[in-house]
């Protein structure tokens, strides 16, 4: 009796103003397949949204899911509840499924962002009357690893690391990725950009003034700056121009326009969708980086 007066005081005003109720009984898996199968048809539109991405929005899910198992299958506005005060503890305490390694800061706040864009889309269709907190207090301790300054000392080793790697791989597009990335590392540390900014960098948006100066024009997702780069960075670019000239210009004729990305993928004009950074771990773990996936 007492559970039948809470579950009606919890849904009274939808009874009130005569809103079908059923759905908000149902299960979590019920709405993140309905959360899922709305994105894939996005996806399908194009619609801003990658298949790629969806199946990253499923796996970030999981947790959600094995956190409301452990709860015993709350509907979702008291699962929002319990997930402010008590999932990132609990989810601190568990450990990959794969590796059996603890989790990542990176990988924790990719969930929490995940399971937040899962509730937005849930209140906005009328399945919870709550959303989760836009930051939680305990996610002060898992802030993104890219505020962290890297161990000047480990990234000399890093670099070491890097320059052997590339020295000895004889496969060219292998070759390729590895110095796309290396330049990728070198021109990140040495003006503070953003990987989406290297991503977008075109040989147009690298001019050099009658002073000598040089400047790069940068667009990130939301934001564009031209900024001056100190002489070291323009060398850096001016080395990888001249390895894609000379692999790239006798196998596809590579030339600026025909390839304007600066980091363009091996015989493609555009860059890779994403950077190879399982390359980037295996150089991390080599040089003694603790814990390669924070970075």
């Amino acid at each position: 009796k007492e559970e039948a007066h809470l579950i009606y005081y919890r849904y009274c005003e939808d009874l009130a103003n005569g809103n079908d109720i059923s759905t908000k009984r149902k299960g979590l898996d019920f709405f993140i397949k309905k959360f899922i199968q709305y994105h894939t048809e996005r996806a399908n539109n194009k619609e801003k949204i990658t298949h790629k991405r969806v199946e990253v929005l499923g796996y970030c899910l999981k947790s959600l899911s094995r956190f409301w198992l452990e709860k015993k299958k709350p509907d979702l506005d008291f699962l929002a509840t319990l997930h402010a005060k008590e999932f990132l503890s609990w989810r601190r305490e568990q450990t990959a499924l794969l590796t059996g390694k603890k989790i990542s800061k990176r990988t924790l706040n990719n969930e929490v962002q995940v399971h937040r864009q899962f509730y937005i889309w849930a209140h906005g269709n009328g399945y919870s009357s709550k959303l989760l907190p836009t930051k939680p207090p305990e996610i002060d301790n898992y802030e993104d690893r890219t505020n962290e300054p890297f161990p000047e000392d480990l990234y000399r080793k890093l670099l070491r690391v890097a320059q052997n790697d590339i020295e000895t791989t004889t496969n060219t597009k292998r070759k390729w990725s590895k110095v796309n990335y290396y330049y990728l590392i070198l021109l990140m540390n040495g003006i503070g950009c953003r990987v989406i900014e290297c991503r977008n960098l075109r040989w147009k948006d690298i001019r050099k003034g009658k002073d000598g100066e040089t400047r790069v024009f940068l667009q990130g997702k939301n934001k564009r700056r031209d900024i001056l780069i100190p002489p070291r960075v323009a060398e850096h670019l001016e080395r990888l121009k001249l390895f894609k000239k000379t692999h790239g210009g006798k196998l596809f004729k590579w030339n600026e326009t025909s390839y304007p990305y600066v980091f363009n993928a091996y015989k493609s004009p555009r860059p890779p969708k994403q950077f190879d950074a399982d390359c980037r771990r295996r150089w991390m773990v080599s040089a003694g980086v603790p814990e390669p996936k924070d970075w």
